[in-house]
């Protein structure tokens, strides 16, 4: 099996050669991590995050992946 920084590397690239560009997301999805209807969820997630900052609406989510916050250090 590949180690973890061959499979980032293979999905990172592969992400870059579809998209232009790399985002985490596509990366865990190119892992086999999330599926690519999570694609929608972080980038809503993303858009609200930024609205928030710049004076908008806050966000109604717990945080802004819209999964619960974890107490405690990571």
């Amino acid at each position: 099996m590949a180690s973890i920084e061959e499979r980032v590397a293979r999905a990172a690239e592969a992400a870059l050669r579809e998209h232009g560009y790399i985002a985490p997301v596509d990366v865990l999805i190119g892992m086999g991590w999330l599926q690519p209807v999570h694609r929608d969820h972080w980038r809503r997630a993303l858009a609200v995050t930024t609205a928030t900052r710049s004076g908008g609406a806050p966000p109604t989510a717990s945080s802004p992946t819209g999964w619960p916050r974890r107490s405690g250090a990571c």
